[in-house]
Order: structure tokens, then C-alpha cells, then sequence
């Protein structure tokens, strides 16, 4: 078995608390720019188009927090997906939401396609196509160039939908249009930041219950695809709980970077734990794993979260547990 990409393996180490950032050194014709830039992005990749105009020569390219990619790889690596040859076809990258924050952007979209190739060990389905919530942070030096992405796509989910083990959403067109998001005034987007950077220190202190106190009563709660309606709801996806099917009970949760733009906000954060309890069939061996996620807010003028989408992948746990150096692997 051969990795599809050139990497290096991302080593554990100690991960720094979340530290407020000065966005506001950004000009609006530094913003505005970003935003042309993020809108052609998933335009031109949807169509075959590498946008190698857009990283910068030492670009970092984290993938599910398992890969590194660093340099003009990212390229390359790009073309051994979605070229000739690939397991993609027929792409279509519609964003759902584009956040733009000083230097820092997130963009979540529905990428959708067809399978053109063996998938984690699944051999070409005839008719097989996949449609899954795929979640970016983009970090952009000065001359409008990406030099660090993070990347969080749910493959474990993309392969059951080839597989045919869960259903396959509608296809979203193409020309859809990202959620309208009304411009704010600074102290509502701190006032945001805060509120968010307040969710996991309210888990890790033992008082996940607050959070419920940041949503409005009929929050709406999209777990990768699997929707529900409540504060409830709302406190767990924020405790990451359903991550890890309850086999890591005791999860150490560190935010990376948190943005808000408008009425939109955005949390990408690790977590770390060990299994304690099966996972998928196998018994705990209080192996350590680490996983990247984002959580993605709407809130209402008055500042409460009225919904929350919550993208990671399950898959990344597994490799770990198994011992995997990558879990994107092909024959």
C-alpha cells in the first residue's frame, strides 16, 4: 500500500491555550480581497483547476490532523485526487459558509462527487457518489497567500455512503450561493469570540451544563449530517460527546483558532483522549488519540447561537487506534 501524498507524520506535542489574536490590523481592502480570493477558490477546483496562485512557497497543509504537506506538494498532492487517476470525479464544491477575520479564514461546503477509484480499501462502486460537510482554516500572509490550510473532511463518512451504508444527501448545485451574513459591528464580533472561547473552558471545568446558556430554546445542532433540535443537543456537540462513540470519555479539549465575521463564527480546536470503552468492535487499550475538529455558529442580532454544525472524522480515531501512519491510503 502506497500513501497518496508525501508527508510527515504530525507529532504530539503540547498544545497551547487559545490566545486572543489582533485581527483588526486587517484593512477592509485586505478583507474584501480575501473574500474574491476564497469565492474563486472551490470554483476553479470544482473544475480541474489547481488555484496555484493562492499558497505561498512554504505553505503547511495539515489533512485531518494526521498529514503535513508542506511547499509546492500541496499541488501535487491536490492532482492525485481529483486528476487522472484519482478517486474523485465530478466535483462539486458549493461553500456554505466563508468567514473572513483579519488574515485568518474558514469555509465550510458540501464536497460532492462520484467515485473514480479505491476509496480507504472500497473498490469502485458503479454509481457510487458522496456528499459530505468539509470544513477549512486558512491563515494568509500579507500578500494574500496562504501559508498555512487545515483541511477536516469526514472520510469515514464519504466511504459509507460509497459503500451504501448510510444515504447520500441531494445534490447541492454548483451555483449555490454561500448563507448570506449581515456585517456587525466590532463589539458584537468580540463579544462572539468571547462567548465561543468560553465554550470549552466551560467543559473542561466541569460546567459543560453553561453552555446552553449560549443557545437560543430551538437551536439546531448538524452533527456531520445527523441534525437535532435543543440546548441538549447543543451542550453535547459542544463537549464533543458523540466524538469517539463515548470510548473516550475523558476528552482534553484545546481551541486553535476561533473567528467571527458578521453573525457567523467558527471554533477549529484539538482533542486528545484515551479508549476507554470499544470503539467500532475493538476493546479499549487506552491508546491515546488526536483529533482535529471545527464547530461552525450562526447566531441571531441578539448573540445566540441558532445553529451549530460540527465537522470532523470519525476515521482519524480508528487509524490511530490501529496504528495507521496515514489513513488516506490506495493500492
Amino acid at each position: 500500500m502506497l500513501h497518496i501524498f508525501s508527508f510527515l507524520l504530525l507529532a504530539a506535542k503540547p498544545i497551547a491555550a487559545y490566545q486572543p489574536y489582533d485581527f483588526d490590523q486587517y484593512d477592509k481592502n485586505y478583507t474584501s480581497a480575501l473574500r474574491e480570493r476564497l469565492d474563486s477558490f472551490h470554483e476553479r477546483l470544482s473544475v480541474g483547476i489547481i488555484p496555484e496562485d493562492t499558497y505561498s512557497s512554504d505553505i503547511h497543509w495539515n489533512f485531518d490532523g494526521n498529514l503535513v504537506i508542506s511547499d509546492v506538494e500541496w499541488g501535487k498532492a491536490l492532482r492525485s485526487v481529483i486528476g487522472p487517476g484519482g478517486f474523485w470525479g465530478d466535483l462539486i464544491i458549493p461553500d456554505y459558509y466563508q468567514l473572513v477575520d483579519g488574515n485568518i479564514c474558514g469555509t465550510m461546503y458540501n464536497l460532492q462527487g462520484n467515485q473514480t477509484g479505491e476509496f480507504l480499501g472500497l473498490p469502485v462502486q458503479p454509481g457510487a457518489r458522496f456528499n459530505v460537510h468539509e470544513a477549512e482554516l486558512w491563515v494568509f500572509d500579507h500578500a494574500l497567500e496562504v501559508n498555512r490550510l487545515i483541511t477536516i473532511q469526514p472520510t469515514g463518512r464519504v466511504r459509507a455512503q460509497f459503500a451504501g451504508e448510510i444515504e447520500v444527501p441531494p445534490v447541492i448545485p454548483r451555483d449555490s450561493e454561500s448563507l448570506p451574513n449581515e456585517q456587525t459591528t466590532k463589539e458584537y464580533r468580540d463579544a462572539r469570540r468571547k462567548a465561543m472561547a468560553a465554550m470549552h473552558k466551560n467543559v473542561l471545568s466541569g460546567n459543560a451544563e453553561a453552555n446552553a446558556d449560549f443557545a437560543s430554546d430551538e437551536v439546531v445542532v448538524d452533527d456531520i449530517g445527523d441534525v437535532r433540535v435543543g440546548k441538549a443537543a447543543f451542550v453535547e456537540i459542544i463537549a464533543a460527546q458523540t466524538q469517539g462513540q463515548g470510548a473516550f470519555p475523558m476528552k482534553q479539549i484545546h481551541d486553535e483558532y476561533i473567528i467571527a465575521d458578521g453573525r457567523l463564527g467558527a471554533i477549529e480546536y484539538i482533542w486528545h483522549g484515551r479508549q476507554k470503552g470499544e470503539y467500532l468492535g475493538r476493546a479499549p487499550e487506552d491508546k491515546m488519540v488526536r483529533v482535529r475538529a471545527m464547530l461552525w455558529f450562526e447566531f441571531n442580532p441578539a448573540g445566540m447561537v441558532e445553529k451549530v454544525v460540527s465537522v470532523h472524522d470519525e476515521r482519524v480515531i480508528l487509524d490511530q487506534l490501529e496504528d495507521n501512519v496515514g489513513h488516506m491510503l490506495c493500492p
